[in-house]
């Protein structure tokens, strides 16, 4: 049976659920339902890299590609099929700007991520996220490939960082820092390639997502669904919204659209 639909995944705070550290049963379940239908590709389109999906080992077997880092590096049944690191100019912009602003910053590599100083938030928000700890390498970007950049920050420290960039490089956190992505690379984009390389027309795909890194898939696809702890600007950006990750969300949007009963 030729497979005639996509469903795109965030992970954070929709599939994955920090505070159990767990993936909920019932997305689970619902997830495994809709891979047994045989006409439908699932496809994860996350912020991490793919090294940092062990938080979704139970699930990771139904997935067909994996959209990570924000469309930075794609992955379609197993062949890396997009690999887009961030302009060096740009990296080097971040780090003069996050050095003068003296804040805590990271890259993200291919295959590992660093940060330029650790300190006790550093473990804390990484152990809380069950993310593999970074290596300390204020250099990294000097010898590897830098995908993505963060940095920790409050609102302040937020707003001044917003006013140097484009506002699509600056993707806040939903507490305390923000990502910098190069502008114009996101999930959105990840999502296309997607559906050009499997032949399938976004109106036969549904995107799912929480945060402002999900904004923009959301908001360009026909379908697509917003967790109901998402933001309320992200809300906005989709076509339905769904109850929130930890209460059955998953498995009622799936229900609720037609690919499980």
């Amino acid at each position: 049976m030729g497979k005639k639909h996509i469903l795109f995944f965030d992970v954070d705070h929709t599939l994955y659920n920090p505070n159990t550290k767990s993936v909920p049963q019932s997305s689970i379940d619902a997830l495994a339902r809709v891979k047994a239908r045989g006409d439908t590709r699932l496809v994860i389109a996350t912020g991490r890299a793919y090294y940092m999906l062990e938080v979704i080992d139970a699930i990771k077997p139904f997935f067909d590609a994996f959209i990570t880092i924000n469309g930075q590096i794609i992955f379609a049944d197993g062949t890396m099929i997009h690999d887009d690191p961030m302009d060096e100019t740009l990296v080097q912009k971040a780090k003069t700007i996050f050095e003068r602003e003296a804040l805590t910053y990271g890259f993200i590599g291919s295959q590992t991520q660093a940060v330029n100083q650790k300190s006790a938030y550093v473990e804390a928000m990484f152990e809380e996220q069950n993310l593999p700890y970074p290596v300390e390498d204020p250099a990294f970007d000097m010898h590897h490939d830098v995908y993505q950049m963060w940095a920790f920050a409050d609102t302040p420290h937020l707003k001044i960082i917003e006013s140097h960039f484009d506002n699509r490089v600056v993707v806040p956190w939903l507490t305390d820092g923000f990502d910098i992505i190069a502008p114009g690379k996101d999930k959105r984009e990840g999502v296309m390639r997607i559906l050009k390389h499997y032949g399938v027309d976004a109106h036969q795909a549904v995107c799912f997502g929480d945060g402002a890194n999900d904004a923009a898939m959301l908001e360009a696809m026909p379908v697509s669904v917003a967790m109901g702890n998402a933001t309320k600007d992200v809300k906005a950006r989709a076509t339905h919204v769904t109850d929130t990750f930890c209460n059955d969300g998953i498995a009622k949007a799936l229900k609720k659209l037609g690919y499980i009963r």
